[in-house]
Parts: C-alpha cells; structure tokens; sequence
C-alpha cells in the first residue's frame, strides 16, 4: 500500500511539472520512402529571417512518425525538406496547447484541439470550393461562382468570430477575409 501510494504522489509530481501550454505534434508520413527525411515546422505568417530556436524547428522521420514539441502559439507549416517533398501536401497547424495528429502525404490532415479541427474542416472547404468555383467559371457560369465565393468568404468569417477574433485562427482567416466595416 504504500508503496503505490509513493507511485501515485510521484506521478502527481511529475504531472504537476510538465508545461500546461505545451503544443505536441504527433506526426506521421504516409508515404515509407520518407524514411530519414527532415520535416520542419516554420512560421507560416512572419518570414522566416534566419533559422533560429523561435521560428524554426526540424526533426528527422523514423519509421514513418515524426513529434515537435514547443510552447510558443502561432500558425505553423509543416513541410518535407525541398529534394523530397514531391507528392506531398505541406499543412498548416495552429500550435496550440495539447495534443496534435498529423499526417502528411498526397492530402496531409491534422486534428486534436479546437483550432487544428476548425483549421482542417477550413481546409477541406477551401480545396471544394475551389474546385467548385473553378468548374463554374469553366461552364461559364460567373454569378455562380462569383456567389459560392461569396458565401465561402463569409463561412470563413463565421468560423473566425466562432473560434475568436483573437485566436490565432480567427486573425489568420480575418487576415484573408476582413469585416468590411
């Protein structure tokens, strides 16, 4: 007995010392021949000056998973070193507290917080939109278009006001979609 209770008031210890708003990304490549490539994770609004501990970090994919872990909150891109990134997709992520899934591949995804979910269902309606409007212009249908790019804008809006103006979400999507005010 007390010797699991010295277990558990280490455990409590040990949780009680780890960073409450620490990002991990939990990373995977779909693709095997990946293997050994450096992934980074950059800024994905400021430019990067030079590579630096506060807006750059790489690490390596060993058997097809790869893991970043910070503190610092900002839209991320994850992207595969230049001489390997053909047939994948780079992909945005908010590097917020908590834990992050992502694959990265032909279609990279990501989910696990509150904006990293609200950033991949942004993502899948940008890429059908696209689509779509691209179709429409292509018949010959402008107003049409010009309408679904209507309403997809104020989704994007919607969806900032939603997560918060201030969140690192919502002023990117405001930063492409202003109030007109």
């Amino acid at each position: 007995m007390k010797r699991i209770f010295s277990f558990a008031v280490i455990a409590i210890l040990l949780a009680s010392c780890a960073p409450k708003n620490q990002f991990r990304i939990h990373g995977y490549v779909s693709n095997p021949d990946l293997e050994g490539a450096c992934i980074f994770l950059v800024p994905a609004t400021e430019p990067v000056n030079l590579p630096s501990k506060d807006n750059l970090d790489s690490t390596f994919i060993k058997d097809q998973k790869f893991e970043f872990k910070g503190e610092v909150e900002r839209l991320g891109d994850l992207r595969i070193e230049a001489m390997r990134r053909i047939g994948t997709q780079n992909l945005l992520v908010v590097t917020e507290p908590g834990d992050i899934y992502v694959t990265i591949g032909e279609k990279s995804s990501g989910y696990g917080t509150r904006q990293n979910d609200s950033l991949e269902v942004w993502k899948n309606l940008t890429e059908s939109t696209r689509s779509l409007t691209v179709a429409m212009l292509q018949s010959g249908c402008k107003e049409e278009a010009d309408s679904t790019h209507a309403a997809y804008k104020s989704r994007s809006q919607n969806m900032a006001h939603a997560l918060g103006d201030g969140s690192t979400l919502g002023k990117f999507l405001l930063s492409l979609y202003p109030d007109k005010k």
